[in-house]
């Protein structure tokens, strides 16, 4: 078993998805996480970007959600951004890790 494989399994059966406490805390952390992501949205784009967008087509996609600002801090902690960097969004969405990587400066 991979290493991924088993620290998953260890997620599944630790305290945080065993017992009611554990769910509280999780739901609780979930939003948390949303609501430092609305505000920081707000703060540097003037709107939130945390709307769910639908696909056109739901036979082929379920749509997308806003990346969390915690998981591009982690994606882009080694990563230089300077003036004269350049950087190509392939995606849709509504441009959070453009916007994330517009104000990492």
């Amino acid at each position: 078993m991979n290493e991924f494989a088993k620290e998953y399994y260890k997620q599944l059966n630790s305290w945080s998805m065993t017992t009611n406490l554990g769910k509280f805390y999780s739901k609780v952390s979930r939003k948390l996480v949303k609501y430092h992501d609305i505000l920081k949205d707000i703060f540097t784009c003037g709107t939130s970007l945390e709307k769910y967008v639908n696909s056109i087509d739901r036979s082929i996609s379920t749509g997308s959600e806003s990346t969390e600002y915690l998981a591009l801090e982690e994606m882009f902690k080694d990563v230089e951004i300077n003036d004269n960097s350049r950087f190509v969004d392939i995606g849709c969405g509504k441009g959070r890790v453009l916007n994330f990587v517009h104000t990492k400066n």
